[in-house]
């Protein structure tokens, strides 16, 4: 074990003695926070509606602590509030520099200010990029993060940088086609091809905050849905089909609605080739045998179908191929009688027996399409049953869209909905301030479907700026952060997580590349993933910290020793506050308090220690703290 690796709980030790408690010490001046103009300012209108809007959450929030008895917590200082902001506009800490002038600015409007420019930040559509793609490939088994990082992730973060709204990327991702190499937002259905009923499920809980699962088996014991309802949505995507092998180029992803014949017969198609490729590799593994005199060696496979099931499967090809022949076929594989149509399959080849009941099994449920409000949908000749699907989901006639993003983005800030579970609707017994709910969904869509103005306003209330709990027992404690009274400490996600460890050592949030996405998966696995967002526990366990220490310890020393951190600490003239001033803004965003400053200053007599080491021994204990691991 390396010596960082055996010191490292030395001082964890050391600072949970001292309490990783928030400093409000004042600051000495510092450079101002850089201003690139990149990030444009919000048109005075919108920021004043913004300040309007967050007027009427604060309170109608605070009419409904004032009914159940409750008082709001103090607010959190500015060195809390930015850590939070950062993280939940951005997904990423902010830099020291950024802490230590955001500390040191004393204009009344630089929590405004900060809000907008997290919000224009580039890195900012790269964290719901990975947010929205988490939430989708939750349920698409070990496709879904290979998917994500491929196609979904990418491009939402792309759409979201170019100021797409988040109405148009929903519209996309339910309707989109392929026909090229980047399937783009096409990933959603690729990832979801063989089980569009989980498709379904997925896409109304995410983006109508309603739970139709437990209808595909039955109808909803509590009276929500029936089971046509659920068959009715999914048959909006039982066109879908998705193929590697055909395309203008090699590699082309086809994403595309074909009638039920064309789907048929292309997986009849491939079922046979399938089986074509079984017996030839049965041929290569069974012993040659030469030919009998006057035989020619044959030059392919020939599967070995009797003649009356060669003859029906030439018809039943015939009739896909040319639905004016009749659609006999289609009577014979909907028939409801489970008998007679076992009876007909098997008139078939053996090998695509198994290709007609799947066919069965997705056409007979989901042929048909239908809304689950109720609203009449005949199919257009031409028109995508997607697209159909699409246009009703962010039309701002739907009663579901707008309440279900606005709910989202209230979890996603106060952290928990005004209705919980987050995404039931319907069926939630919990419910605070239920007319506020819709006010937002109301502002929601005035605003075209621009989720980052939800997110604007959110971030101005009161609310959002609470401290966390003074509650004694968890039961009070775990009352006032429902009720919005006090802001809940959260764990880091994943991309959270490996983003703020690179800010934290002196470097960029960072981009796509195999080394981060691997890291991610790796740290996905090590620290648990929660509601599909990746979110661990923001108490390290000892397995975490391991893991953390020996997958990082190599690549960041270096940079570390080279860094300021390590300037800092080698100036012994200097006293010890200010000495470990940049490990803390770094990594916790603020100065370290009197009493963690008291509790570190012995460990900085180095004596004959290299200074390295000893940066490298403070940082890590710094990031392995339950403070690093939160948004607090």
């Amino acid at each position: 074990m390396s010596r960082t690796a055996k010191l490292v709980p030395r001082l964890l030790l050391v600072l949970a003695g001292a309490g990783v408690i928030a400093s409000r010490e004042p600051l000495a001046p510092a450079s101002a926070m850089p201003d690139d103009g990149a990030a444009e300012r919000p048109l005075a209108d919108r920021a004043t509606r913004m300040r309007e809007l967050a007027a009427e959450v604060d309170a109608a929030l605070l009419a409904a602590q004032r009914e159940a008895g409750l008082t709001p917590a103090p607010p959190v200082d500015d060195a809390g509030w930015l850590r939070r902001a950062s993280l939940d506009l951005r997904g990423v800490i902010p830099t020291a520099d950024e802490a230590a002038a955001f500390l040191h600015d004393p204009a009344a409007d630089k929590r405004e200010r900060t809000i907008d420019a997290y919000l224009a930040d580039p890195q900012s559509a790269r964290s719901f990029g990975h947010l929205f793609a988490n939430m989708l490939l939750a349920g698409a088994g070990e496709d879904g993060e290979r998917i994500s990082r491929r196609w979904i992730a990418p491009w939402i973060t792309d759409e979201w940088r170019d100021g797409t709204r988040v109405g148009a990327i929903v519209h996309q991702l339910i309707a989109a086609t392929s026909h090229s190499a980047n399937a783009g937002p096409a990933g959603l259905a690729i990832a979801y091809r063989d089980t569009i009923e989980t498709l379904s499920g997925t896409l109304a809980h995410t983006f109508l905050g309603l739970q139709i699962q437990c209808a595909q088996c039955h109808d909803d014991p509590a009276g929500h849905w029936t089971q046509e309802q659920f068959n009715r949505f999914t048959g909006f995507f039982a066109d879908l089909t998705t193929s590697t092998e055909q395309g203008e180029m090699v590699g082309d992803i086809i994403v595309a609605e074909a009638p039920a014949a064309t789907r048929l017969f292309d997986a009849l198609r491939r079922a046979e080739t399938t089986a074509r490729r079984a017996l030839q590799q049965q041929a290569k593994a069974a012993p040659a045998e030469p030919p009998a005199d006057g035989d020619t060696p044959s030059a392919s496979i020939q599967l070995d179908d009797p003649p009356e099931q060669r003859r029906a499967l030439q018809q039943l090809r015939m009739q896909l191929r040319e639905p004016e022949r009749g659609q006999a076929w289609r009577s014979s594989l909907l028939v409801e009688d489970e008998a007679e149509f076992e009876a007909w399959v098997v008139r078939h080849p053996a090998w695509s027996r198994d290709t007609l009941r799947a066919m069965r099994g997705r056409e007979l449920p989901w042929g048909r399409a239908g809304h689950l409000d109720g609203t009449a949908y005949a199919q257009v000749e031409g028109e995508p049953r997607r697209r159909a699907l699409a246009d009703w989901v962010v039309a701002a006639e739907n009663p579901w869209f707008g309440r279900a993003m606005a709910n989202r983005a209230v979890a996603h800030l106060l952290g928990h909905g005004l209705v919980e579970p987050v995404d039931d609707l319907l069926g939630a017994a919990d419910k605070v301030a239920p007319a506020l709910l819709d006010r937002l969904a109301q502002a929601f869509t005035a605003e075209d479907a621009d989720w980052t103005y939800l997110l604007g306003a959110l971030a101005r209330t009161q609310a959002y700026a609470a401290g966390p709990s003074t509650a004694t027992t968890r039961p009070a404690r775990l009352r006032d952060e429902r009720s919005f009274a006090a802001h809940p400490v959260r764990p880091l996600a994943a991309e959270q997580l490996i983003a703020s460890l690179n800010v934290a050592r002196g470097g960029e949030a960072g981009g796509r590349s195999k080394e981060r996405d691997r890291f991610i998966s790796q740290l996905k696995r090590t620290f648990g993933e929660l509601s599909g967002e990746g979110r661990g526990g923001h108490e390290p366990s000892i397995p975490q910290e391991l893991h953390l220490m020996h997958s990082l310890d190599a690549r960041l020393a270096q940079a570390l020793r080279n860094g300021p951190m390590s300037a800092a600490l080698a100036d012994a003239t200097k006293p010890a506050a200010e000495r470990l001033r940049p490990f803390f803004l770094a990594t916790l965003n603020r100065l370290p308090s009197d009493g963690e400053v008291a509790a570190i200053a012995p460990l900085l007599e180095f004596g004959s220690d290299p200074v390295g080491q000893r940066v490298d021994e403070l940082w890590w204990a710094l990031v392995n703290s339950a403070e690093f691991h939160s948004n607090r």
